[in-house]
């Protein structure tokens, strides 16, 4: 989105403003303070679309998704990550609902996006 946004320039500190206010009052023109690279949502989409990340309290939403990214290729040690990304979470709040964690593997593979239902493992 900064490439889309200001093509010949740093978007970095730059300010831009949303074309309708949020309904929820938060601030309707932002700075922006940072830019990650380009990255799919979603495991099977095309090219990824530009995106716009809002901090926590400025754009509540109730669907967040955390990654996490362990020092393994290996299925088994990413599966073996999970209960410590697990516990590293609920130390940061013990009431946090956390209704899915699974390897990045299983979400490539469609588990996620075709076979999800919900539940916790």
């Amino acid at each position: 989105m900064a490439k889309l946004l200001f093509p010949n320039g740093d978007a970095l500190g730059r300010r831009i403003r949303y074309a309708s206010p949020p309904s929820d009052g938060s601030p309707v023109e932002m700075e922006i303070v940072g830019i990650v690279s380009d990255h799919r949502q979603q495991p099977r989409m095309g090219e990824p679309d530009p995106r716009l990340y809002v901090p926590f309290a400025q754009g509540y939403s109730p669907d967040v998704l955390v990654t996490a990214r362990f020092a393994t290729e290996n299925r088994e040690g990413a599966a073996k990550g999970v209960p410590v990304l697990r516990k590293a979470l609920r130390t940061f709040d013990p009431d946090l609902p956390i209704l899915r964690l699974i390897p990045f593997a299983d979400l490539v593979e469609g588990t996620l996006i075709s076979g999800w239902s919900g539940a916790e493992p």
